[in-house]
């Protein structure tokens, strides 16, 4: 995948063209959208520098992918579309960055975030400002949940993700375990973020409904560095799953200590985030087979898809394995996908490209399940919520994470139930 930079100095316009790489700025253009020149601008805030940075450039590569694959179809109406990247490593970046480009560069539509608490305080910014705010990746559920107008996420928010992770281990788990529900013993563990609290909640609300006997629950730091502790505290409980909200340097410590313990539950369940990631599988190599992901939908069966959303789902495959090693998460998927829908059946219909025109083309869309690449479709409530989002339950597998419930998405059967012991 190939960027290409332009930057206005004074009067004058230098070109240049640079391959893909780790740059920090995308694409960008005088002109603002729907001023009848220039080109389609659009502002994504991630974190590209510091410990969520992993993934924070996956997503900026699978938004960028959808954006050249639209500008290679002949973009928004002859126009390109154009990414101004803002690295948000963490709260207050995002709020300095979102004034910056709202404000300052002008740019009225916005994309974003990853993490839910640097999109906590980047998307209030944008809402002050009267502009849209495209939410791809975080999932806390109070991101939809303020009364704004302009916010649209496309994928599940963070306790759709944690219930059903209980309810895979109610109904799939415990039976395979010759046990009822209220014989299976959990522990619930969260890194104590706003995303990880959230998920934690609807764990816990889900489990309750089924009568999980919950004998561990516990938060910690996602920033420790020792969490020996909390394996001990659950060692001791002697679960029978774990479910886990974790993000990737955690996620990895986690089954770390774990081995080092010989704490080896009957299942673990992790949380999107991660767990989901091919830095989780690629650290622990055989250690992360047969560990459960409840996640935003990855690489599903194209059963659960139609014959244009199969095509679509291969040609970001071709373009993202063209320049990545690993295969794309949930995450990664999502952003995709709730870039794409921007793209290709929002910003065609703009006239003025205004918010609340945006927002009435939002509400008008009505796009059946299985019509993207994740299995998802569109439909948005008026919160700005996508109220066909979808969570599945994938399992690393001979190191790829491939989906495996419910079976309409499974790509394959589960296995290692229970887990193996450590070798």
């Amino acid at each position: 995948m190939k960027k290409i930079w332009l930057t206005v100095l004074a009067a004058l316009l230098a070109v240049s063209l640079a391959g893909c790489g780790g740059s920090n700025k995308a694409e960008t253009t005088e002109g603002n959208q729907g001023d009848g020149g220039g080109d389609i601008k659009l502002g994504v805030i991630l974190p590209l520098s510091g410990n969520l940075a992993l993934l924070g450039n996956e997503i900026m590569d699978a938004i960028n992918i959808a954006a050249d694959m639209k500008n290679k179809s002949g973009g928004i109406n002859g126009k390109k579309i154009v990414t101004e990247r803002a690295d948000a490593p963490d709260p207050n970046a995002g709020s300095t960055q979102a004034n910056r480009l709202v404000n300052t560069e002008n740019i009225k539509m916005l994309m974003g975030t990853y993490s839910s608490g640097i999109a906590a305080a980047s998307v209030p910014v944008a809402m002050r400002a009267n502009a849209t705010y495209v939410e791809v990746n975080a999932v806390a559920d109070e991101i939809t949940g303020q009364g704004y107008k302009y916010i649209w996420r496309n994928v599940a928010t963070a306790s759709m993700m944690g219930s059903n992770a209980s309810k895979f281990a109610a109904e799939y788990i415990a039976p395979k375990l010759n046990l009822t529900p209220e014989k299976l013993k959990v522990a619930i563990i969260h890194e104590d973020s706003s995303w990880g609290t959230s998920v934690s909640n609807g764990v816990r609300t889900k489990a309750e409904e089924y009568n999980l006997n919950i004998v561990c629950d516990e938060s910690y730091s996602s920033k420790s560095t020792d969490l020996s502790p909390l394996i001990l505290k659950m060692t001791k409980a002697k679960p029978d799953v774990v479910i886990a909200s974790s993000y990737i340097a955690d996620a990895i410590l986690l089954q770390k200590q774990a081995k080092q313990f010989d704490f080896r539950p009957k299942a673990w369940i992790g949380t999107s985030a991660g767990h989901a990631l091919g830095d989780y599988a690629g650290s622990l190599g055989q250690d992360a087979e047969g560990i459960f992901v409840s996640d935003l939908p990855g690489i599903v069966s194209d059963n659960g898809l139609d014959k244009d959303a199969a095509q679509l789902k291969q040609e970001f495959l071709t373009a993202w394995k063209a320049s990545h090693e690993t295969v794309p998460s949930g995450v990664t998927f999502g952003a995709f996908c709730g870039a794409w829908t921007f793209f290709n059946d929002v910003l065609p219909q703009c006239k003025t490209f205004d918010a609340e025109e945006i927002r009435n083309i939002y509400l008008g869309l009505d796009i059946e399940l299985g019509s993207l690449p994740d299995g998802t479709g569109v439909k948005y409530g008026q919160n700005g919520q996508n109220e066909r989002a979808t969570i599945v339950v994938e399992q690393w597998q001979n190191g790829a994470l491939v989906a495996v419930w419910p079976d309409n998405y499974a790509a394959a059967q589960p296995a290692s139930l229970p887990l193996p012991a450590y070798k």
